[in-house]
């Protein structure tokens, strides 16, 4: 908790000190757990901690991209965060858009989670401990065994 406060504290002197090309340099630096916090807080306004977060996006294989918007939204009333990183041109979003009133569905229309490297396709992302316990990048290989894996990290909690 200490070492978030202090993250902060550091970010905001850096805002207030830095030239922008600095603070590029710095938020480069700085670890997936801890741009990805900034990123939810900062930029997508989330102020709920989640455990659990699917990242959907339009890359790669556009069937298991699909299969996995599909299983995420089995947890919409669950305490997991949806991240839509797509605008709907490979896969249908429309329930995703009608449901985002819900604190748990965001939209990442920057590709923030893609340029600064938290994820490279749709990824399930599982916190523990205040740091990023499991990345799982959803591609065709294995599909339904990764697809159980999340099922079980979900509701194991």
């Amino acid at each position: 908790m200490k070492k978030k406060y202090l993250i902060l504290i550091y970010l905001f002197l850096m805002i207030s000190c830095s030239s922008e090309q600095e603070l590029n340099d710095d938020f480069d630096k700085l670890g997936k757990y801890e741009k990805l916090n900034i990123i939810l807080k900062d930029s997508l306004k989330v102020n709920t901690v989640y455990n659990d977060i699917f990242v959907i996006t339009e890359v790669d294989c556009p069937k298991c991209n699909y299969l996995f918007s599909k299983l995420s939204m089995k947890y919409f009333d669950e305490k997991v965060l949806i991240v839509v990183n797509s605008y709907g041109n490979k896969i249908d979003i429309s329930t995703f858009k009608e449901n985002e009133f819900k604190e748990n569905i965001v939209f990442d229309f920057d590709d923030l989670f893609i340029n600064y490297g938290i994820v490279e396709k749709s990824t399930f992302i599982s916190l523990k401990e205040s740091k990023i316990d499991t990345l799982i990048e959803i591609e065709p290989i294995s599909i339904e065994d990764k697809f159980d894996l999340i099922e079980r990290i979900i509701t194991e909690k």
